[in-house]
């Protein structure tokens, strides 16, 4: 059996064109030196299939996951060609006072190419920011990203991510500095037809913002 061969040379800013060949870069003790060179997600990024979701600086309020009327989703619309693997979420306080609660994703099956469509589970929604390929100069997404106003079938329990909060308001000034972030780590993807939406396991009441990153990648 023939064995893989490395180069102990220094990192290249080459980038090799599809089909080649190039020699595999590795360390000192023979080690293969992989794409956290430039962090995990590089390649994906660097091949222009990630993608970043906001929601306006104002934020909107949490709704608890079971609503038919949501405020944060992502949609992989029917005909999509791509699976959407979510990344990351971030979920930054904005204002008010907030519930004592934990954050929730809901997801909603059968949801059709578009607003409206036959057999859509959501018929309506504000897409007033567009999907940010994390390649800045990277092809559009074809997730549609809704950022508030959705009405759309009850969405089911997808999972209780594992973020919660006691009472939270903008008055408490011993708290300092906190984050609300969750990984995915590849253990969740959207097909063609589905949606998944930010939500609360309760209505927190809280004002907050969400971010999602994803990959899509083709089905």
């Amino acid at each position: 059996m023939a064995l893989a061969q490395g180069s102990t040379q220094s990192p290249s800013n080459n980038s090799s064109p599809d089909g080649s060949q190039p020699v595999i870069l590795a360390g000192k003790a023979g080690e293969i030196i992989t794409t956290e060179l430039h962090g995990k997600y590089y390649t994906q990024c660097y091949r222009g299939s990630v993608f970043a979701g906001s929601q306006a600086v104002a934020g909107a309020v949490v709704p608890i996951y079971t609503n038919t009327t949501q405020q944060c989703g992502l949609w992989n619309p029917a005909g999509s060609g791509v699976n959407l693997v979510p990344i990351k979420l971030n979920i930054g306080y904005v204002s008010t006072t907030g519930a004592a609660g934990g954050f929730a994703l809901g997801y909603v099956l059968n949801c059709g190419a578009g607003l409206g469509a036959a057999g859509s589970g959501i018929t309506a929604a504000t897409m007033n920011l567009l999907p940010v390929n994390c390649n800045l100069q990277g092809p559009k997404s074809k997730a549609i990203w809704m950022s508030a106003g959705i009405t759309c079938t009850a969405p089911a329990l997808l999972m209780n991510i594992g973020i919660n909060q006691l009472v939270t308001t903008a008055a408490v000034a011993t708290i300092g500095f906190f984050e609300g972030k969750y990984e995915f780590d590849g253990h969740i993807v959207v097909p063609q037809g589905t949606a998944i939406f930010f939500s609360g396991m309760i209505a927190l009441l809280l004002v907050a913002s969400f971010t999602c990153i994803w990959e899509e990648v083709p089905a």
